[in-house]
């Protein structure tokens, strides 16, 4: 509920501000509470930064560390889906409550090396306690049948430094040599969209890669 609340237009401008972040953890931790409260609970992990402050929330009266499993960025989030604008008041007071949420758990995972670099040097933590868990796994012993080069490769996220969607950019230069057909479609929008085009333009993919900026879930 609270997730869809916060990707509407008609309510997450309301949800964009500090405090009302801190009061909705609250109360969801107080919940939480009522439902945990009898059980033996060693540690608890939240996903993503409300919920991980929820965790923190009741970590704290429930006396076990909490983990806060980061995947994107709250606020960069928000100006994706253009509710708040890079740089605004709302952005700030959200990077705040992000900052409250890093410094107040006992451990940060996150997918990948470049979002631990990002998180340190943007909000000014320890690498110690952030550990890489990454979205893949890796195959071992199993021998699959080779299958025809796709043509279309389609990245669907955030733009922003932590994904490293320029190496997939730069990388089309060398697919291309390998097959004319292949294009990459990129679909999301983000503070680094406008680097990408002049990417693009740069090395001459303009026929290899497009930009469809935001698209609908469904």
């Amino acid at each position: 509920l609270v997730r869809k609340a916060y990707k509407s237009s008609l309510s997450a401008r309301y949800l964009d501000r500090r405090r009302m972040l801190e009061t909705l953890a609250k109360r969801l931790a107080d919940y939480m509470y009522t439902k945990v409260k009898n059980c033996d609970v060693d540690v608890l992990q939240g996903e993503k930064e409300i919920c991980s402050m929820v965790a923190i929330y009741l970590g704290k009266r429930l006396g076990v560390p909490v983990v806060s499993d980061i995947h994107g960025l709250l606020a960069e989030e928000a100006v994706q889906y253009g509710f708040i604008e890079s740089g605004s008041r709302e952005y700030l007071e959200i990077r705040n409550f992000v900052s409250d949420v890093l410094h107040n758990s006992d451990a940060i995972v996150v997918v990948s090396e470049y979002l631990k670099e990002y998180l340190t040097n943007s909000f000014d933590i320890s690498d110690r306690n952030i550990f890489v868990v990454s979205n893949a796994g890796v195959f071992k012993g199993i021998i699959r049948p080779s299958k025809p080069m796709p043509c279309n490769v389609v990245y669907a996220g955030i733009l922003e430094p932590w994904e490293r969607v320029e190496l997939a950019v730069e990388s089309m230069f060398y697919v291309a040599k390998a097959n004319e057909k292949a294009r990459l479609l990129i679909a999301g929008t983000g503070s680094l969209r406008n680097e990408l085009v002049r990417l693009v333009r740069r090395l001459k993919l303009n026929e290899r890669v497009s930009f469809f900026g935001a698209v609908p879930y469904e």
